[in-house]
C-alpha cells in the first residue's frame, strides 16, 4: 500500500498482535465475521477520511484522526493477510 500524507509505506503494515487478533476472531467466530468486521472497518476509514479533510480545511488539530486512519489501515492490511491465509 502506498504511503499517503507524512505517512510511508511501513506506516500501515499491520502488527503481530492484530494478526493474531483477528486469527483468533477467525478461530473463534469463522470468515463471516471477519469479512463483516472489515467492512465496518473499512465503513469508518471512509468517515475518517472525510473528517480530516474537514478539520484540515478549519485549521484544527488532526492528529488524533490522523492515528485512528492509520490504526484502520493496519487492521485492514491484518485482516487481508490472515483472509490471504485460508484462500
Amino acid at each position: 500500500m502506498k504511503g499517503v500524507g507524512k505517512f510511508g509505506d511501513d506506516a500501515f503494515k499491520a502488527t503481530q498482535g492484530q494478526i493474531r487478533q483477528f486469527e483468533r476472531q477467525l478461530l473463534e467466530h469463522g470468515e463471516d465475521s471477519l469479512l463483516k468486521s472489515k467492512a465496518k472497518i473499512e465503513r469508518r476509514l471512509n468517515e475518517h477520511s472525510i473528517k480530516v479533510k474537514e478539520y484540515k480545511k478549519l485549521g484544527g488539530h488532526t492528529s488524533s484522526v490522523e492515528r485512528e486512519i492509520r490504526n484502520f489501515r493496519q487492521q485492514l492490511n491484518a485482516i487481508n493477510e490472515v483472509l490471504r491465509k485460508i484462500k
